[in-house]
């Protein structure tokens, strides 16, 4: 009997490990993509309840709030409010991967500026913000591109071998942009900053756009959920019988 678990070992630890591959590491990336769309969900139902209001009738401590307008200027000797690169590489893959887009580098820096209606102005601090918001990049030009290197502080030399894809984010003065958050009291003037527990977005897509864009990756994150779950639970409950079946035949 001994020598028969001891033959079936191997056999036992593949089913193991196939149980492990095949249920729990999609359960694990399903769990992920819950809570994401727990998260984006809890941030859609925020954001319902929000009016957008003019500057001017901003209060030091109320509740999430929504202004527009254009940014006037820029803190002292910054020359953009926002500035993200995204870089990613071509992966031709392996025996166990696919080919595609991988992340390769990812750099973003903020500068508060002055926002600015026909009713007033209000200063905002877009750290920490939320980047996944921020609206539609771009792909650069070359110029845009080594501009962008430069002012983020970029390697060039990363970028000598392979290809690469870029996408680009940027706010500048004259733009319109829609300001999410918490008006806060500072020295003498309102700022739109992070407050914990609160959202904070800064966007070039309008207050409709935005939310629009929250369900829309409540509802991803959500399929995802399914797709990743389902599998995973039965690939888990069929690895789990197997390895049962087996253990019981041997002490039969």
């Amino acid at each position: 009997m001994q020598n028969e678990i001891m033959n079936s070992l191997p056999r036992l630890l593949g089913l193991l490990g196939l149980t492990l591959f095949c249920g729990i590491l999609p359960l694990v990336f399903a769990a992920i993509a819950f809570f994401s769309a727990r998260k984006r969900g809890g941030l859609g139902n925020a954001l319902k309840k929000v009016i957008p209001v003019p500057i001017a009738s901003l209060k030091a401590g109320s509740a999430l709030t929504c202004v527009s307008g254009q940014i006037k200027r820029l803190a002292p000797s910054a020359s953009h409010a926002l500035l993200r690169l995204k870089v990613e590489i071509w992966d031709t893959g392996g025996e166990d991967e696919r080919p595609g887009w991988k992340g390769f580098t990812e750099k973003m820096i903020t500068s508060p500026f002055l926002l600015e209606d026909s009713s007033g102005q209000v200063w905002v601090n877009p750290q920490h913000i939320d980047k996944n918001l921020l609206g539609d990049g771009a792909q650069p030009s070359q110029d845009e591109l080594n501009e962008a290197i430069e002012t983020l502080g970029i390697d060039p030399a990363m970028f000598q071998h392979g290809q690469f894809r870029y996408m680009l984010w940027k706010l500048t003065p004259g733009q319109t942009v829609t300001v999410l958050g918490v008006p806060q009291q500072q020295e003498d003037a309102l700022w739109f900053s992070r407050e914990k527990d609160q959202p904070m977005i800064v966007s070039s897509l309008s207050y409709p756009q935005i939310t629009a864009e929250v369900s829309q990756q409540s509802s991803k994150a959500s399929v995802l959920t399914l797709a990743l779950g389902i599998p995973g639970v039965l690939f888990l409950i069929t690895g789990c019988v197997l390895l049962a079946t087996t253990l019981l035949k041997l002490l039969a």
